[in-house]
């Protein structure tokens, strides 16, 4: 163990074993955890019927703010209503006995598939999303008008709930594998049912000292260097919050903050890029107010000789097929559609290898005016699609092996590349930690 002031701090590792705050035995967990707060954005039904759901039950629901409550008039009210509910869950005994190691996590997705995880803390100070070039790294451009709002409901908030996935590359399964393994031996925290179809989840306590550091020796091992710059983890789900963290510690620390103040980690799930449970999914776009001739006669004209559209009379699911199917192609692929068309959109890979990278530059380039969301799932964007009389594109599933090896040479991928599953895999909050002496 390399170690300073911390005995639980492991510094080659990044990586801190923490001190958990889970809900007392007794709680109903099914209202407890709630799905990712950047999750149906365009969908206010679902936060109604969720909020409808837990009613008045202990909840992570009323600990976070749903995405999309930012930017409304009542946003400072809100997130001072997130402080108090903190507070009081704290000194009210909702939260049992803090719990100190790591946790081993397997979730049962809505298919059958389970996806294994490790929840840590990892040191804010191995990471930096302006120069991305330390151990941390983010996986696509930060936003920098998405970091204050964040940053406003963290800087007075006691505790921090992680929805953010880390990914190692561990091909070999060398490392999160070797915990897994050990499940029998490993003292249960929680098993519960997820609501609003999330499947289920399973939670185990490691706290033995000789696993701890096999684990983090493992986990050392696994670093890229090159140029005398280490790389162990990519920021997969969450890179605005991880950001977030980064910002508020920045400012603590400028402020005085002490060495192993609380801030300076930030609670995450760890989890193997090559874990069989984990299914890279697009995100697909939607813009508004937006006319499809006008929308592909600028995208051709927008790359020139690089890029062309044609109208495509099969199924959305035949498009899926189509833009998925990679196979001797020197082109990539994405659909645009409204309600009554769908245009197959080609893109030269000389041009841009990603479909989702060429679409993105066009937004940016072209439709910035717009209001543009960024939805999970066909089918939620197909129901959007006709509800708001809008334009949907469905992007192809991107290979898994383009964020290692994109990130590990100093790139970064474009906004919004991949999601980690579907919306109703993401993750669910279900542990705490203080973030305040």
């Amino acid at each position: 163990m390399n170690n300073t002031t911390s005995t639980n701090y492991y510094e080659s590792a990044g990586l801190l074993v923490p001190d958990i705050l889970l809900p007392k035995s007794g709680t109903d967990l099914t209202r407890w955890a709630v799905i990712a707060c950047d999750q149906f954005t365009s969908s206010p039904d679902y936060w109604e019927k969720l909020a409808a759901y837990v009613d008045d039950a202990p909840s992570t629901l009323i600990l976070i703010l749903p995405e999309k409550f930012l930017g409304r008039d009542d946003f400072a009210d809100r997130i001072e209503a997130i402080n108090s509910a903190m507070r009081d869950y704290v000194d009210s005994g909702v939260f049992g006995d803090p719990c100190t190691g790591l946790i081993l996590v397997k979730r049962t997705l809505p298919s059958g598939d389970v996806r294994t995880g490790i929840i840590c803390a990892l040191d804010l100070e191995k990471y930096d999303y302006a120069a991305n070039d330390r151990l941390i790294r983010a996986t696509e451009g930060t936003v920098l008008s998405r970091i204050p709002p964040r940053v406003a409901i963290r800087e007075n908030a006691p505790l921090e709930l992680p929805h953010i996935l880390v990914l190692v590359n561990d091909p070999r399964k060398t490392a999160i594998e070797y915990i897994a393994a050990k499940t029998d031996s490993l003292k249960p925290l929680y098993d519960t049912e997820l609501n609003s179809g999330g499947g289920s989840v399973k939670g185990y306590l490691i706290n033995d000292p000789d696993v701890l550091n096999e684990f983090t020796a493992r986990l050392t091992d696994l670093k890229i260097t090159d140029n005398g710059k280490s790389f162990l983890y990519a920021v997969g789900d969450g890179n605005h919050s991880f950001a977030a963290a980064k910002n508020h510690w920045e400012k603590l620390k400028s402020e005085g903050a002490g060495e192993f103040h609380p801030a300076r980690f930030v609670l995450c799930e760890l989890e193997n890029i090559h874990d069989d449970g984990i299914i890279f999914e697009p995100i697909h776009r939607l813009i508004f107010d937006t006319d499809i001739e006008e929308f592909t006669d600028n995208f051709a004209a927008y790359f020139g000789l690089s890029a062309s559209s044609a109208e495509f009379k099969g199924t959305i699911g035949d498009a899926l097929n189509e833009i998925n199917s990679t196979d001797g192609k020197e082109y990539t692929q994405a659909v645009v559609f409204t309600g009554t068309r769908k245009n197959m959109l080609y893109v030269d890979k000389a041009a841009d290898d990603l479909a989702v990278g060429a679409v993105q530059r066009f937004i940016d380039g072209i439709y910035s005016g717009k209001t543009t969301d960024y939805i999970h799932g066909e089918a939620e964007l197909e129901k959007l699609v006709r509800s708001n009389n809008a334009l949907g594109i469905i992007l192809p599933r991107p290979p898994k092996d383009c964020i290692f090896t994109t990130i590990s040479k100093g790139g970064i991928l474009p906004r919004k590349t991949f999601s980690m599953g579907d919306a109703e895999t993401k993750r669910y909050y279900m542990e705490a930690r203080r973030i305040t002496e």
